[in-house]
Order: C-alpha cells, then structure tokens, then sequence
C-alpha cells in the first residue's frame, strides 16, 4: 500500500518539472517587450521617465526580496508561485488601461512584487523536487533545463511580435497586450496543479546571508567598494544602452522586424546555452566555469559596444 503510494507522489512530482517549464515560459512570453520603450513613448511617457520606472523596479524587488523568499518557506513553494502569476496577471490588465507614469508606476508595483515572489522559489521547487525523487545529482540539469524555459518561447515571440506591432500603432499594441495577459493567466491556471515537495532548500536563509555577508564583505575589505563601483558603472553603462536601445536602433532606421529576428537569434543562443548548461566544463570546478562565463559576457558586451 505504501509503495503505490509512494509511486503516485513519485509520477505527481514528476509532473513538477513540466509544469515549472510552462510556468516560466508563459511568465517570460512578454511579446510586448520588443517595443515595450516604444510603447511607452506612444502612451505620453519621456525617456527620463522610462528609466524612472526601471529604478522603481529595482527597489521595489530589493525590498521585497527577502520577505518573498521567508514566504516561500513559511507558506509554501506552490502558494507563493501561484502569488506571484496572481500578481503578474494584474500587472498585465493595469498596463492595457495605463496612460499615464501613475498608472504604469503601479503596474510595475505588482509585476516587481511578482517577480520578487518568483525569484529563488521556483528554483527552489524544482531543487527540491529532485532531492525528494532521489535525483540529487541531476539537479544541475533539471535547473539549466527550468531556465532555458525563460528564452525558449523568446526564440519565437520577438520576431512574431514584431511582425503585429511593426506601424507602432495602438491597436497592435493592443494586440500584444492581450497576448501577454492570456499568457499571464495560463502561467496562473498552470500553477495551481503544482505538487508541493519536501522542502530541502531555505530560501529565506540563503538570500537574508547573501545580504549578510555582502556587507560583511564590504566592511572587512575596503577594496572591495571600488570593484563593486567599478562593476555597477560597466553594468549602468550597459543598462542604459539597453533600456534605450529601441528607440536609439528606430531613430537610426533599423526596422521593428529587424529588431525582433535579432532577439530571436539571442534568445536561441541563450537557450541552448541553459539547455546543455551540465555539459559545459563537465570536469572543470563551478568557479571556473563561472569565471569563464564571466569573461564571455564581458566579451560579447564589448563587441556589441564597439
């Protein structure tokens, strides 16, 4: 009795890793992000304000962060996650009503507190659902596949995107909107057939001691400020290049269709990158392997500079 028991929560489980890959796809569809500067600009926002939006984000994430991830393992890895589609969801209808910097100001409220909820506990589901079906050691693998869910519908969405919406117009945008907001609710419907696990991980330890010791760092080594500066000004440098890319690349001439098969490409590259992520240095150590990473993305960022 037991053993079939056990092989039910076994096959339920199993489902797990399915499940997160739609979850993470359909949360990560965003068909509305090739132009999503675009768009603002057509809804009355400046560029200035644009940017405002994007440190808005980035406070609203770091404070919600820590508190998400106690939630997680308080209240449970499948609540949370349904939390944070909830929440996504909502910021995808706000955003087809928002005509103005208070309207996206809240929209970008519920989509950081969804992404805040979302960030560390789907890992940690799918961690921890291979620890309790005795796949420990192929945990790097079920993680690099769970990832590669965030750029595979991007290997397609770009460029189908940017096909509807390549006049700009309000109805094209509308149709992107829309599109994101089904994908939203689907991420949502999806989420609540999740199968909790055996919690193995802590989420809220490991991100409340990722804080701990960043400022613990910074106080034993004073040296350790200027590296941190120097990186935070190659990563501003980029972020802004980034944030602004759209609508630096239309004021060029560069076409909305030309954009999208560009991201299309990125995304595939990134893709398979997550997908086959255990093969990469099998017998090299993490370090290393981080390391070399590292150096990749310095390289290729430096070429898209030049």
């Amino acid at each position: 009795m037991n053993t079939k028991i056990t092989q039910e929560r076994k096959k339920k489980l199993s489902g797990n890793f399915r499940r997160m890959f739609f979850i993470q796809g359909f949360l990560n569809i965003r068909t509305l992000n090739i132009v999503v500067v675009l768009f603002y600009l057509a809804r009355g926002l400046s560029l200035a304000q644009v940017f405002y939006l994007s440190i808005f984000w980035a406070v609203i994430n770091l404070l919600a962060e820590v508190p998400s991830s106690y939630l997680a393992d308080l209240w449970g890895r499948k609540k949370t996650l349904v939390l944070s589609s909830f929440l996504y969801l909502i910021s995808c209808i706000i955003v087809i009503y928002a005509h103005s910097f208070g309207m996206f100001m809240l929209s970008i409220f519920f989509y950081s507190l969804s992404y805040a909820c979302c960030s560390g506990t789907d890992e940690a589901l799918v961690y921890d659902t291979s620890r309790e079906l005795g796949e420990h050691g192929n945990s790097l693998r079920r993680l690099g596949q769970y990832s590669a869910a965030e750029k595979i519908f991007k290997i397609i969405t770009p460029i189908v995107g940017a096909l509807v919406v390549k006049d700009l117009s309000e109805w094209q945008f509308h149709i992107l909107l829309v599109v994101d907001t089904i994908a939203a609710f689907c991420a949502l419907l999806i989420s609540l057939y999740l199968v909790e696990p055996k919690q193995y991980f802590e989420v809220e330890k490991v991100e409340a001691g990722v804080f701990k010791d960043a400022l613990k760092l910074i106080k034993n080594n004073p040296n350790m400020i200027r590296a941190m500066l120097n990186r935070a000004f190659i990563f501003t440098s980029l972020f802004l290049i980034w944030r602004y890319h759209q609508e630096l690349f239309v004021h060029l001439g560069v076409s909305i269709i030309a954009l999208g098969a560009g991201w299309s490409l990125y995304n595939l590259f990134v893709t398979l990158i997550n997908f086959y992520i255990h093969r990469f240095l099998p017998k090299k150590s993490l370090t290393t392997k981080i390391n070399y990473l590292n150096f990749v993305t310095l390289f290729f960022a430096g070429l898209f500079l030049a």
